[in-house]
């Protein structure tokens, strides 16, 4: 085994550059397979809480809307599906959030 400092340093700063470098690679969301919404407070319509409008102004009633994102003007990247049911608010489609993160 080597002992000399100059190999030992140089070993120490390959494997320090690599272990950052695949902790980025891996930590990293493909935000294509995402869309674009912004949590509002629906609230002043009878039977709406927070919704989620989309880019092109549709909105989205989550049928569960996690605690953290109940920030009316929040921006956040989604990945939903839609059901075919209806609800009180009737002001957009019913999804499924499959993930929801901030933007």
């Amino acid at each position: 085994m080597y002992k000399h400092p100059l190999f030992v340093a140089l070993l120490a700063c390959i494997v320090t550059s690599l272990a950052c470098h695949s902790t980025a690679v891996t930590t990293q969301t493909d935000f294509a397979k995402y869309t674009k919404a912004t949590v509002i407070d629906y609230s002043e319509v009878s039977g709406c809480g927070f919704l989620l409008m989309l880019e092109d102004g549709s909105k989205l009633q989550a049928s569960t809307l996690p605690k953290k994102f109940l920030h009316n003007g929040m921006d956040v990247w989604i990945q939903y599906t839609i059901k075919n049911s209806a609800s009180i608010c009737q002001a957009g489609k019913i999804i499924d959030l499959n993930d929801i993160r901030k933007r």
